[in-house]
């Protein structure tokens, strides 16, 4: 049998030379052809589920319970009444004035319940972001009732204009931004390394800060050197036995009459209503803070006993004013540190919740909202 040869010869192309030489133009395509081709893999059942991940309650509003609807307005009822003896606690707890924890307190628990996936999570201000706020604020500021005074020389100052809640508000803002940030990078992925011991062994430690630093005022001391950075809770208890002597025997009594009365309600009043009249909890704070208001009224606790009081809060919302940029240097390892803290302790306690009650919290969307 014979065999063939085949010798083919002929020039090598690519397509971009192949096109050149035999002048092949792709033909133009019209903006609505564009898009078209562009847009046709994203079909309506893929929009919408991208939709739900941003906008969680376009998922949840269709499941709603009819039976949770009663039991989810007595706890919007309860968490509005309980946080306005804490909110203005927590401000306190800032070194602000009062009323800045209440609009802190005010406008998250309204948009969390749109962009949050943890129904058990009531967002706003909490104790460990408001005392590492007011330590920024003692050091950066830390004569700010001074120069609001010298302000107004006595009289009254406008929220906006002070300088400590212009102080506030900038790093506020730069928390934001970092957010922002770790968002875009997708910091939300190391959240699954928080163990429980590490957040417990944080928050205990934190919550040990918070009641050294409210122990001056619960005695009554004044003057007390404001302590920040290492070694703080030792020099804060120094500080504190060093001046026991000037304790202000009249503020001691009030605060340790509402500590028991608010510790017998919270521990022994309220689960009994709870067993047997309604499901409702008693807003002892709310109450406590209505009765002391009254008392101090009457009986002039200021003039008389010298005791510091809230004074008038101011009605409405006040202007919105524009960040400091020339404090974002001194400003941004405050806010990198705040904003980890906020979201590594909002998750932790979302994740407690979820796994109580059976459903899963997602870490992107809590950082998303924030």
């Amino acid at each position: 049998m014979a065999d063939f040869e085949y010798e083919i010869s002929r020039k090598l192309y690519n397509q971009e030379c192949f096109d050149k030489e035999y002048k092949y133009n792709l033909p133009e395509k019209s903006w609505k052809d564009y898009l078209q081709s562009h847009l046709s893999s994203y079909n309506q059942k893929y929009f919408f589920e991208q939709t739900k991940i941003w906008f969680p309650f376009l998922d949840w509003i269709p499941k709603y319970r009819k039976n949770f609807l009663v039991p989810d307005i007595l706890a919007g009822f309860t968490v509005a009444i309980m946080n306005v003896p804490q909110a203005m606690a927590y401000g306190h707890l800032a070194n602000l004035p009062p009323v800045i924890g209440l609009y802190t307190s005010f406008l998250p628990a309204l948009i969390y319940a749109f962009f949050g996936t943890c129904m058990h999570t009531s967002m706003g201000m909490f104790a460990i972001a408001a005392l590492m706020v007011g330590n920024v604020v003692s050091r950066e500021v830390p004569n700010a009732d001074e120069i609001v005074a010298n302000m107004t020389g006595g009289g009254t100052v406008a929220l906006a204009d002070r300088p400590d809640v212009q102080l506030v508000v900038t790093l506020t803002f730069l928390v934001g931004l970092v957010m922002v940030v770790m968002s875009l990078l997708q910091i939300h992925v190391f959240a699954s390394y928080l163990s429980d011991s590490l957040i417990s062994g944080f928050t205990t430690a934190a919550a040990i800060h918070v009641v050294l630093s409210q122990a001056p005022p619960l005695l009554g001391l004044e003057g007390l050197t404001e302590r920040t950075g290492f070694l703080k809770v030792y020099f804060t208890l120094y500080d504190i036995f060093s001046h026991i002597s000037h304790t202000n025997f009249a503020v001691l009594i009030l605060s340790a009459i509402c500590v028991i009365l608010l510790y017998i309600g919270k521990t022994y009043m309220n689960p009994e209503i709870k067993k047997r009249l309604c499901s409702l909890p008693v807003p002892l704070e709310l109450i406590m803070v209505v009765i002391t208001t009254i008392l101090s009224h009457f009986y002039h606790f200021q003039t008389r006993y010298d005791m510091d009081i809230v004074d008038d809060i101011p009605t409405g919302f006040p202007r919105p004013i524009i960040p400091k940029f020339s404090k974002f240097g001194n400003l941004l390892p405050d806010a990198a540190i705040i904003a980890l803290v906020i979201y590594a302790v909002t998750f932790s306690v979302g994740k407690l919740f979820g796994k109580d009650h059976k459903y899963k919290v997602d870490a992107s969307q809590v950082i998303y909202f924030f």
